[in-house]
């Protein structure tokens, strides 16, 4: 499909040569990662006191890789189009929905004997937030998780985790404790009567999947409004509990598209309670 992308609109394959190439908008499927929130770090007590009252979410930056070809190409036209003020609403007819976003820099260009390849990074500066109302529905069997996030497993979501379990249940470093170095001695003196357990970062590499787009746009909003609600998550696998928070979630991309809709994606949490 090469009238993939509109923009404002606009037709950019019809009027500048220009369309996104296969694969070339899976960061539409990222979800922003939250500001680093405040937190203390206590030697004496197990993992990290972190304030969850109210998390706050970073700017989204996407990437989309273009190709400008044909009689018609005109890169210098379309960037032109982009550096307009003022944000521009990107429609791809695949996706089902629109993003508005705003132009931040060009990250790489190839040119060949009859084409251009480029990527452009764009921002979306206040990211919207879809809220918890509405209920997940994938609308295709998905097979039962053990994950559960406060309450609610992750197949309800159309979610099922590939690979990260070792990460997840793997034991957290141990905190420093006082020490002194003195040079008139060998080694070092050390508190060994207190040991204490630090936080520590998890990747679970997850798939998300359902029957069509919209549901699962519905799945992926709601999944990610979960991770980013108010006080500390709580990540249950197989029956141990875990006291987390959401950071982000990388390297998505887009599995299939038609009668089955599946996306990959990283996600990336904290464990906060020194398991």
């Amino acid at each position: 499909m090469v009238k993939n992308v509109y923009i404002d609109g606009v037709d950019v394959r019809t009027v500048y040569g220009v369309w996104v190439v296969k694969g070339g908008y899976n960061d539409l499927f990222s979800f922003p990662s939250v500001k680093s929130p405040d937190a203390n770090d206590w030697p004496e007590h197990n993992g990290l006191e972190v304030d969850t009252a109210a998390p706050m979410l970073d700017t989204w930056a996407v990437h989309l890789d273009f190709i400008s070809s044909g009689v018609s190409a005109d890169m210098a036209g379309f960037v032109s189009l982009l550096s307009s003020p003022g944000y521009h609403t990107f429609t791809f007819s695949s996706l089902g929905r629109p993003f508005p976003l705003r132009l931040d820099d060009s990250i790489d260009l190839k040119t060949y004997a009859a084409l251009a390849a480029f990527r452009l990074r764009f921002i979306q500066d206040q990211p919207l937030r879809g809220g918890t109302a509405g209920s997940p529905s994938p609308g295709i069997p998905v097979i039962q998780s053990a994950y559960i996030l406060n309450g609610t497993g992750f197949d309800s979501y159309g979610v099922f985790v590939c690979s990260g379990r070792s990460s997840l249940l793997k034991s957290p470093p141990v905190k420093t404790q006082m020490q002194r170095h003195i040079s008139t001695i060998d080694g070092q003196l050390y508190d060994a009567d207190q040991v204490r357990f630090a936080y520590r970062p998890v990747t679970l590499q997850c798939c998300m999947k359902a029957s069509d787009m919209s549901r699962l746009w519905n799945c992926h909003r709601l999944f990610f409004e979960n991770w980013i609600q108010a006080r500390e998550r709580t990540l249950t696998y197989k029956g141990r509990s875990f006291t987390c928070c959401y950071e982000s979630c990388r390297n998505t991309r887009l599995v299939c598209i038609g009668s089955l809709c599946m996306i990959a994606f990283d996600l990336n949490i904290r464990i906060i309670d020194g398991q």
